[in-house]
């Protein structure tokens, strides 16, 4: 079918319409003599629509008047009309062939150049270092060597440990990775403490470097030191601290070992949070009914030239657009115009059920306490709890929930 449809485009082929009272016979009889008919149409009793190569259309006309019909050309396609038009509008097609060379010939050249990928790096420092060896907005893709580019960068940069470019259409996309500086690899072995990230009572705790300062059941204020970094002689027993000269440089008498605290401390922590819901409520929303003034200040005096000089509905939105006029010969005019555009709005009551309100209220109290609970945190139990509020109209609802959680975080000895 595409073929077929192909070699009519190239050939020609028009719509025609077909008038007469013997349009089955006209049919009949162009199919017996090989004429190609498609698209074919009823519109009527006496009219029907088809389509036809060029080559069978004079074959047409002659059946046609064989069967008293008569045919009417509605729309001529395929590219020897196209031709046919085009040589009636010779600068339209040089036009457009001038357009399509045009269009050819700025796509081979670069015109957009992105960076990717860079975060520390500034991209203006790329795009120079680029600019230098070769790559910068308007050059040829012929002449761009993207190898040399690349290798040229890496060799500027040395920040960078790999450089790409894509190039799509007018469009240069260098993609660079930086280089990931090591941290300092001292920090990690400076004297700290684990404090107490939250309040909570320790439910367990597992000591790997320090000593421990607080014991299973205590409860714990946040920032309060949980395992000490500081260990003194009398932390130790006697084979530790044998061990302990034997391994440490020789220190001062009494001078603590400094060490980085190590461990885990879970703890059981609480977690609160609120919710209301209003019984009755009223939705404002805004209309298509609206009313405009219009008038001038001058000073502190308001005239309303058109328009209603107060509010005309109860419940509305007030919308103030004001222009001074402009200076005239470097004098300001103390004249403003404004327009007030009031919008009507519709406001809706809405009811809530006790059990509605109770629901959503309880919803929301679990939404805030669990926006705090981190994600690490095991939950153990949830209990919820209505806050009396009488006459209020507002069903409030506490969620509290308990976590086991690790609340030991590093704190840096000074």
């Amino acid at each position: 079918m595409f073929f077929s449809q192909l070699w009519s485009y190239l050939l020609g082929y028009v719509l025609i319409a077909v008038r007469g009272q013997n349009l089955e016979r006209f049919i009949n009889m162009a199919l017996s003599r090989g004429i190609f008919l498609w698209d074919v149409t009823r519109w009527d009793d006496t009219m029907i629509m088809m389509k036809v190569r060029t080559s069978g259309f004079r074959s047409l006309r002659y059946i046609a008047r064989r069967v008293r019909c008569r045919v009417y050309i509605q729309g001529k396609f395929g590219l020897p009309f196209f031709l046919h038009r085009l040589e009636r509008r010779k600068m339209l097609a040089a036009g457009a062939l001038l357009f399509a060379a045009t269009l050819y010939a700025l796509s081979s050249f670069i015109w957009f150049v992105e960076i990717t990928g860079a975060d520390k790096i500034e991209p203006e420092k790329v795009l120079r270092a680029a600019a230098k060896y070769g790559l910068t907005v308007g050059v040829s893709k012929w002449q761009l060597n993207k190898s040399a580019v690349e290798k040229g960068i890496e060799d500027a940069l040395p920040e960078l440990t790999f450089v790409g470019i894509e190039i799509h259409g007018t469009k240069a996309t260098i993609e660079v990775v930086e280089k990931v500086v090591p941290g300092d690899r001292d920090e990690v072995k400076r004297p700290a403490h684990l404090v107490a990230a939250k309040e909570g009572v320790v439910k367990e705790i597992l000591v790997m470097v320090g000593i421990s300062k607080v014991a299973e059941g205590d409860t714990v204020r946040k920032g309060q030191i949980l395992i000490s970094g500081i260990i003194k002689d009398e932390d130790l027993n006697p084979e530790e601290q044998m061990a302990e000269q034997r391994n440490q440089k020789p220190r001062a008498p009494g001078e603590p070992i400094l060490v980085r605290a190590r461990g885990v401390v879970r703890a059981r922590v609480w977690y609160q949070g609120y919710g209301e819901a209003v019984l009755d409520s009223f939705e404002e929303k805004l209309t298509a009914n609206r009313v405009a003034s219009i008038g001038f200040r001058v000073g502190s005096k308001k005239v309303i030239v058109s328009g209603p000089r107060e509010a005309p509905f109860r419940f509305y939105r007030k919308d103030i657009d004001s222009r001074r006029l402009p200076e005239w010969r470097n004098i300001s005019l103390p004249v403003e115009l404004f327009t007030i555009t009031y919008t009507r709005i519709d406001r809706i009551h809405r009811h809530l059920g006790y059990e509605q309100a109770v629901l959503l209220a309880s919803q929301r109290a679990m939404g805030t306490a669990q926006a705090r609970i981190p994600q690490e945190a095991k939950v153990m139990s949830r209990r919820l709890e209505r806050v009396e509020a009488p006459g209020s109209g507002v069903i409030r609802m506490k969620m509290i929930v308990e976590t086991v959680e690790d609340i030991a975080k590093v704190q840096p000895l000074k």
